[in-house]
Protein backbone atom coordinates (compact mmCIF):
# COMPACT_ATOMS: atom_id res chain seq x y z
CA UNK A 1 0.00 0.00 0.00
CA UNK A 2 1.85 3.21 -1.09
CA UNK A 3 0.74 6.82 -0.01
CA UNK A 4 -0.55 9.50 -2.26
CA UNK A 5 0.70 12.76 -1.19
CA UNK A 6 -1.90 15.49 -1.94
CA UNK A 7 -0.80 19.16 -3.14
CA UNK A 8 -2.54 21.02 -0.57
CA UNK A 9 -3.50 24.66 0.59
CA UNK A 10 -2.52 26.22 3.58
CA UNK A 11 -4.62 28.47 5.98
CA UNK A 12 -1.46 30.85 4.87
CA UNK A 13 -2.37 31.16 1.82
CA UNK A 14 -3.91 34.30 0.35
CA UNK A 15 -6.04 33.41 -3.19
CA UNK A 16 -5.87 35.48 -6.16
CA UNK A 17 -9.44 34.20 -6.97
CA UNK A 18 -12.27 33.73 -4.81
CA UNK A 19 -13.97 30.79 -6.63
CA UNK A 20 -11.31 28.96 -5.71
CA UNK A 21 -12.90 25.41 -4.06
CA UNK A 22 -15.36 22.80 -5.35
CA UNK A 23 -16.59 23.62 -8.72
CA UNK A 24 -20.14 23.93 -9.24
CA UNK A 25 -21.12 23.69 -5.21
CA UNK A 26 -24.31 21.84 -4.49
CA UNK A 27 -24.52 19.67 -1.77
CA UNK A 28 -26.88 17.04 -1.30
CA UNK A 29 -28.81 15.33 1.99
CA UNK A 30 -27.59 11.85 3.13
CA UNK A 31 -27.03 9.39 5.64
CA UNK A 32 -23.46 7.82 5.96
CA UNK A 33 -22.77 4.85 7.59
CA UNK A 34 -19.16 3.69 8.20
CA UNK A 35 -17.76 0.12 7.98
CA UNK A 36 -17.01 0.44 11.85
CA UNK A 37 -17.82 3.02 14.47
CA UNK A 38 -15.34 6.05 15.02
CA UNK A 39 -15.07 8.77 17.08
CA UNK A 40 -15.74 12.62 16.12
CA UNK A 41 -16.34 16.10 17.16
CA UNK A 42 -18.24 18.55 16.47
CA UNK A 43 -17.15 21.79 18.01
CA UNK A 44 -16.32 21.23 21.86
CA UNK A 45 -18.80 17.78 21.73
CA UNK A 46 -16.86 14.44 20.97
CA UNK A 47 -19.20 11.84 19.71
CA UNK A 48 -18.80 7.99 18.67
CA UNK A 49 -21.07 6.42 15.90
CA UNK A 50 -21.22 4.70 12.78
CA UNK A 51 -21.92 8.26 11.35
CA UNK A 52 -21.24 12.42 11.55
CA UNK A 53 -25.08 13.28 13.70
CA UNK A 54 -25.29 16.90 15.53
CA UNK A 55 -28.19 15.48 17.15
CA UNK A 56 -25.89 12.16 18.86
CA UNK A 57 -25.25 11.87 22.39
CA UNK A 58 -21.63 13.20 23.77
CA UNK A 59 -18.93 11.38 25.19
CA UNK A 60 -17.38 14.47 26.16
CA UNK A 61 -18.02 18.45 26.04
CA UNK A 62 -15.23 20.74 26.69
CA UNK A 63 -16.15 23.87 28.97
CA UNK A 64 -17.69 27.01 27.60
CA UNK A 65 -14.18 28.81 28.75
CA UNK A 66 -10.91 27.43 27.08
CA UNK A 67 -12.50 24.10 26.34
CA UNK A 68 -11.18 23.67 22.94
CA UNK A 69 -10.63 19.94 22.40
CA UNK A 70 -7.02 20.59 21.24
CA UNK A 71 -6.24 16.92 20.57
CA UNK A 72 -7.96 13.94 20.82
CA UNK A 73 -6.12 10.19 20.70
CA UNK A 74 -8.50 7.45 19.97
CA UNK A 75 -6.82 4.41 21.82
CA UNK A 76 -5.99 1.22 19.58
CA UNK A 77 -8.55 -0.80 20.47
CA UNK A 78 -11.00 2.31 19.30
CA UNK A 79 -12.94 2.10 22.96
CA UNK A 80 -11.77 5.04 24.82
CA UNK A 81 -9.95 8.48 23.48
CA UNK A 82 -7.64 10.69 25.65
CA UNK A 83 -8.78 13.92 25.22
CA UNK A 84 -6.24 17.59 25.88
CA UNK A 85 -8.31 20.65 26.43
CA UNK A 86 -8.16 23.57 28.88
CA UNK A 87 -4.80 22.76 29.72
CA UNK A 88 -6.00 19.37 31.07
CA UNK A 89 -5.86 15.66 29.90
CA UNK A 90 -9.22 13.70 29.62
CA UNK A 91 -9.96 9.86 29.43
CA UNK A 92 -13.49 8.79 27.69
CA UNK A 93 -14.65 5.62 27.32
CA UNK A 94 -17.98 4.10 25.73
CA UNK A 95 -20.72 4.23 28.32
CA UNK A 96 -18.56 5.86 31.02
CA UNK A 97 -18.08 9.27 32.38
CA UNK A 98 -15.51 10.91 31.47
CA UNK A 99 -12.74 10.77 33.95
CA UNK A 100 -10.05 13.41 34.36
CA UNK A 101 -6.53 12.03 33.93
CA UNK A 102 -4.15 14.82 34.70
CA UNK A 103 -3.89 18.84 35.26
CA UNK A 104 -1.44 21.38 33.67
CA UNK A 105 -1.10 19.57 30.23
CA UNK A 106 0.60 21.83 27.24
CA UNK A 107 2.27 22.27 24.56
CA UNK A 108 6.37 22.70 24.17
CA UNK A 109 5.82 26.47 24.01
CA UNK A 110 7.63 28.40 27.30
CA UNK A 111 5.53 31.19 27.86
CA UNK A 112 2.49 29.75 29.20
CA UNK A 113 3.75 28.91 32.43
CA UNK A 114 6.58 30.17 34.77
CA UNK A 115 9.65 28.84 34.24
CA UNK A 116 10.03 25.62 36.70
CA UNK A 117 6.61 24.63 36.58
CA UNK A 118 6.15 21.31 36.20
CA UNK A 119 3.62 20.38 33.37
CA UNK A 120 2.89 17.35 30.98
CA UNK A 121 3.63 17.57 27.23
CA UNK A 122 0.81 16.19 25.53
CA UNK A 123 2.54 16.12 22.03
CA UNK A 124 4.31 12.96 23.63
CA UNK A 125 1.31 11.33 24.69
CA UNK A 126 0.86 7.61 22.96
CA UNK A 127 -1.74 4.75 24.00
CA UNK A 128 0.31 1.22 24.89
CA UNK A 129 -0.76 -1.64 22.28
CA UNK A 130 -2.38 -3.02 24.99
CA UNK A 131 -5.20 0.67 24.76
CA UNK A 132 -4.91 -0.13 29.02
CA UNK A 133 -1.99 2.56 29.56
CA UNK A 134 -1.28 6.18 28.62
CA UNK A 135 2.86 7.69 28.41
CA UNK A 136 3.64 10.90 28.84
CA UNK A 137 6.61 12.99 29.55
CA UNK A 138 6.34 15.26 32.60
CA UNK A 139 8.65 18.48 32.40
CA UNK A 140 9.57 21.33 33.81
CA UNK A 141 8.99 24.80 32.13
CA UNK A 142 12.14 25.83 30.85
CA UNK A 143 13.08 29.48 29.83
CA UNK A 144 13.80 28.78 25.88
CA UNK A 145 11.82 26.74 23.27
CA UNK A 146 14.89 25.17 22.06
CA UNK A 147 15.60 23.95 26.17
CA UNK A 148 12.06 22.14 26.47
CA UNK A 149 11.59 19.83 23.45
CA UNK A 150 14.83 18.16 24.88
CA UNK A 151 14.38 19.19 28.52
CA UNK A 152 17.08 17.68 30.88
CA UNK A 153 14.31 17.45 33.69
CA UNK A 154 11.89 15.52 31.31
CA UNK A 155 10.46 12.23 32.65
CA UNK A 156 8.27 9.79 30.86
CA UNK A 157 5.14 8.43 32.60
CA UNK A 158 2.71 6.11 32.65
CA UNK A 159 -0.83 6.29 33.57
CA UNK A 160 -3.33 3.22 34.63
CA UNK A 161 -6.45 3.90 33.01
CA UNK A 162 -7.76 1.06 35.39
CA UNK A 163 -6.62 3.09 38.14
CA UNK A 164 -6.60 6.56 37.05
CA UNK A 165 -4.99 8.35 39.89
CA UNK A 166 -1.70 6.19 39.69
CA UNK A 167 1.33 8.24 37.59
CA UNK A 168 4.08 5.54 37.38
CA UNK A 169 8.25 7.21 36.22
CA UNK A 170 8.92 5.17 33.43
CA UNK A 171 12.41 6.70 32.05
CA UNK A 172 14.17 9.57 33.71
CA UNK A 173 16.34 11.80 31.96
CA UNK A 174 14.04 11.52 29.11
CA UNK A 175 15.77 14.14 27.09
CA UNK A 176 12.88 13.19 23.70
CA UNK A 177 10.05 14.20 21.86
CA UNK A 178 9.97 10.95 20.17
CA UNK A 179 9.48 7.30 21.13
CA UNK A 180 8.40 3.84 20.43
CA UNK A 181 7.14 0.32 21.73
CA UNK A 182 9.17 -2.91 21.47
CA UNK A 183 7.36 -5.91 22.80
CA UNK A 184 5.78 -5.51 25.70
CA UNK A 185 7.65 -2.95 28.36
CA UNK A 186 10.66 -1.70 25.93
CA UNK A 187 10.74 1.76 24.60
CA UNK A 188 12.72 3.42 22.16
CA UNK A 189 13.63 7.19 21.95
CA UNK A 190 15.73 9.87 20.25
CA UNK A 191 17.65 11.51 22.91
CA UNK A 192 19.65 14.70 23.27
CA UNK A 193 23.15 14.35 24.82
CA UNK A 194 23.67 17.88 25.15
CA UNK A 195 26.21 18.29 22.77
CA UNK A 196 24.26 19.37 19.77
CA UNK A 197 23.98 15.42 18.27
CA UNK A 198 20.60 13.18 18.96
CA UNK A 199 20.98 9.47 19.44
CA UNK A 200 18.55 6.93 20.01
CA UNK A 201 18.36 4.95 23.17
CA UNK A 202 16.33 2.06 24.59
CA UNK A 203 14.86 1.41 28.13
CA UNK A 204 14.48 -2.55 28.98
CA UNK A 205 14.50 -4.41 32.11
CA UNK A 206 18.16 -4.27 32.07
CA UNK A 207 17.85 -0.65 32.35
CA UNK A 208 18.59 2.44 29.26
CA UNK A 209 21.22 1.84 26.62
CA UNK A 210 22.31 3.31 23.95
CA UNK A 211 20.73 1.46 20.36
CA UNK A 212 23.74 0.48 18.48
CA UNK A 213 21.77 -0.68 14.90
CA UNK A 214 18.38 -1.94 13.73
CA UNK A 215 18.22 -5.03 11.71
CA UNK A 216 16.34 -7.91 10.93
CA UNK A 217 16.80 -10.03 14.08
CA UNK A 218 15.94 -6.49 16.12
CA UNK A 219 17.41 -3.42 18.11
CA UNK A 220 20.73 -4.61 18.85
CA UNK A 221 21.45 -2.51 21.99
CA UNK A 222 25.45 -1.15 23.70
CA UNK A 223 24.96 -3.27 26.58
CA UNK A 224 24.80 -6.79 24.29
CA UNK A 225 20.67 -6.77 24.75
CA UNK A 226 18.77 -7.20 21.52
CA UNK A 227 15.09 -5.83 21.43
CA UNK A 228 13.25 -8.99 19.12
CA UNK A 229 9.72 -8.09 19.90
CA UNK A 230 6.85 -6.43 17.99
CA UNK A 231 7.64 -2.62 17.28
CA UNK A 232 4.68 -0.26 17.99
CA UNK A 233 3.91 3.51 16.99
CA UNK A 234 0.61 5.53 16.64
CA UNK A 235 0.96 8.47 14.27
CA UNK A 236 0.68 11.58 15.66
CA UNK A 237 -1.54 13.91 13.45
CA UNK A 238 0.17 16.69 11.20
CA UNK A 239 0.04 19.35 8.82
CA UNK A 240 -0.02 16.56 6.22
CA UNK A 241 -2.96 14.53 8.16
CA UNK A 242 -5.02 14.93 5.17
CA UNK A 243 -2.55 13.42 2.76
CA UNK A 244 -1.95 10.55 4.83
CA UNK A 245 -5.38 9.33 5.15
CA UNK A 246 -6.50 10.22 1.54
CA UNK A 247 -3.33 8.09 0.36
CA UNK A 248 -4.24 5.03 2.29
CA UNK A 249 -7.61 4.61 1.16
CA UNK A 250 -6.68 5.45 -2.61
CA UNK A 251 -7.70 8.98 -3.05
CA UNK A 252 -5.61 11.53 -4.89
CA UNK A 253 -5.74 15.12 -5.94
CA UNK A 254 -4.93 15.86 -10.03
CA UNK A 255 -4.22 18.77 -12.25
CA UNK A 256 -6.42 18.84 -15.21
CA UNK A 257 -6.29 21.44 -16.89
CA UNK A 258 -4.67 25.09 -15.93
CA UNK A 259 -7.98 26.23 -14.43
CA UNK A 260 -9.43 23.24 -12.52
CA UNK A 261 -8.13 20.07 -10.16
CA UNK A 262 -10.03 17.05 -9.63
CA UNK A 263 -10.35 14.45 -6.76
CA UNK A 264 -9.89 10.53 -8.44
CA UNK A 265 -9.89 7.22 -6.41
CA UNK A 266 -7.43 4.28 -7.69
CA UNK A 267 -10.43 1.47 -8.33
CA UNK A 268 -11.37 4.63 -10.91
CA UNK A 269 -8.33 6.22 -11.98
CA UNK A 270 -9.79 8.29 -15.06
CA UNK A 271 -13.34 8.93 -13.78
CA UNK A 272 -13.09 11.61 -11.41
CA UNK A 273 -15.34 12.36 -8.07
CA UNK A 274 -14.94 16.03 -7.41
CA UNK A 275 -13.88 19.32 -9.22
CA UNK A 276 -12.31 22.06 -7.97
CA UNK A 277 -11.66 25.80 -9.50
CA UNK A 278 -7.95 26.34 -9.04
CA UNK A 279 -5.57 28.61 -9.15
CA UNK A 280 -2.42 30.32 -7.92
CA UNK A 281 -1.62 32.38 -4.30
CA UNK A 282 0.69 35.01 -4.00
CA UNK A 283 3.61 33.07 -3.58
CA UNK A 284 3.11 31.30 -6.61
CA UNK A 285 1.98 28.07 -5.45
CA UNK A 286 -0.45 26.14 -7.03
CA UNK A 287 -3.87 26.00 -4.72
CA UNK A 288 -7.43 24.18 -4.96
CA UNK A 289 -8.65 25.22 -1.47
CA UNK A 290 -8.35 21.56 0.25
CA UNK A 291 -6.39 22.08 3.64
CA UNK A 292 -3.23 20.03 4.56
CA UNK A 293 -5.04 19.52 8.09
CA UNK A 294 -8.44 18.40 8.98
CA UNK A 295 -9.16 15.18 5.84
CA UNK A 296 -9.93 12.40 7.16
CA UNK A 297 -11.68 9.05 5.38
CA UNK A 298 -13.94 7.34 7.37
CA UNK A 299 -13.50 3.14 8.62
CA UNK A 300 -13.86 1.53 5.08
CA UNK A 301 -13.16 3.91 2.82
CA UNK A 302 -16.29 4.77 0.98
CA UNK A 303 -16.35 8.35 2.60
CA UNK A 304 -13.91 10.81 2.52
CA UNK A 305 -13.70 14.29 4.75
CA UNK A 306 -12.44 17.65 2.79
CA UNK A 307 -11.53 20.44 4.85
CA UNK A 308 -11.97 23.53 2.82
CA UNK A 309 -10.86 26.66 2.60
CA UNK A 310 -14.07 28.39 1.79
CA UNK A 311 -16.49 25.90 2.03
CA UNK A 312 -16.21 24.34 5.21
CA UNK A 313 -16.05 20.15 5.76
CA UNK A 314 -17.79 18.39 3.25
CA UNK A 315 -18.27 14.70 3.35
CA UNK A 316 -17.99 12.31 -0.07
CA UNK A 317 -20.01 9.63 -0.94
CA UNK A 318 -17.62 7.94 -3.47
CA UNK A 319 -19.84 5.28 -4.32
CA UNK A 320 -22.97 7.84 -5.50
CA UNK A 321 -20.55 10.56 -6.16
CA UNK A 322 -22.81 13.06 -3.77
CA UNK A 323 -21.48 15.42 -1.23
CA UNK A 324 -22.90 16.98 1.78
CA UNK A 325 -21.53 19.90 3.77
CA UNK A 326 -21.31 18.65 7.38
CA UNK A 327 -21.70 20.91 10.72
CA UNK A 328 -19.02 23.71 11.52
CA UNK A 329 -16.14 22.35 12.75
CA UNK A 330 -16.83 18.94 12.22
CA UNK A 331 -13.33 16.70 13.16
CA UNK A 332 -12.87 12.57 12.61
CA UNK A 333 -10.53 11.08 14.68
CA UNK A 334 -9.15 7.66 14.26
CA UNK A 335 -6.28 5.71 15.60
CA UNK A 336 -3.06 4.71 12.39
CA UNK A 337 -0.74 2.55 13.86
CA UNK A 338 1.73 0.15 12.35
CA UNK A 339 -0.04 -2.97 13.43
CA UNK A 340 -3.19 -1.93 11.31
CA UNK A 341 -1.28 -0.18 8.09
CA UNK A 342 2.51 -1.62 6.56
CA UNK A 343 3.86 1.73 5.56
CA UNK A 344 5.82 2.44 8.62
CA UNK A 345 9.08 2.77 8.43
CA UNK A 346 11.19 2.39 11.51
CA UNK A 347 15.03 4.26 11.93
CA UNK A 348 17.46 4.16 14.46
CA UNK A 349 20.49 5.96 12.56
CA UNK A 350 23.50 7.42 15.30
CA UNK A 351 25.43 8.87 12.79
CA UNK A 352 26.47 12.76 13.61
CA UNK A 353 24.35 15.33 12.37
CA UNK A 354 21.62 12.86 11.97
CA UNK A 355 18.92 14.81 14.00
CA UNK A 356 15.52 13.07 11.98
CA UNK A 357 15.91 9.54 12.69
CA UNK A 358 12.68 8.97 13.89
CA UNK A 359 9.59 6.73 12.11
CA UNK A 360 7.47 8.34 9.45
CA UNK A 361 4.71 6.99 7.54
CA UNK A 362 6.73 5.56 4.44
CA UNK A 363 5.58 8.65 1.59
CA UNK A 364 6.52 7.71 -2.07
Amino acid sequence: MAFVLIFLSTLQNVFANESIGISNYHPSQFVERAETPFFYSIGKQLKYGLNIDETAPSLFEGSWFNGDLVMVYPSPDNQKVAIVSNRKLYIARLGRQPLLALENVDHYSPDKMIAGKVYYKWPTLQWHPNSRFIYIARDKKQWFISNQLFSEDAILVRIDIDNIGKVEEVIPDFRSNRYFFVGIDNICFNYAPGDGSVIWKCSSENGVSKARSLDATGIHLDNGVVLAGPRFISYEPNIYESAIWMGLYGFSVRQIDNRQDALFHKDAPNTSLLVFNAGGNIKGHRVNGILQSGGSVLPGGRYILLNMVDDGQVLLDRASGYYRKLPKSTRVFRNLNNTHYEDFVFSIDNRPGNSFNHYVPALP
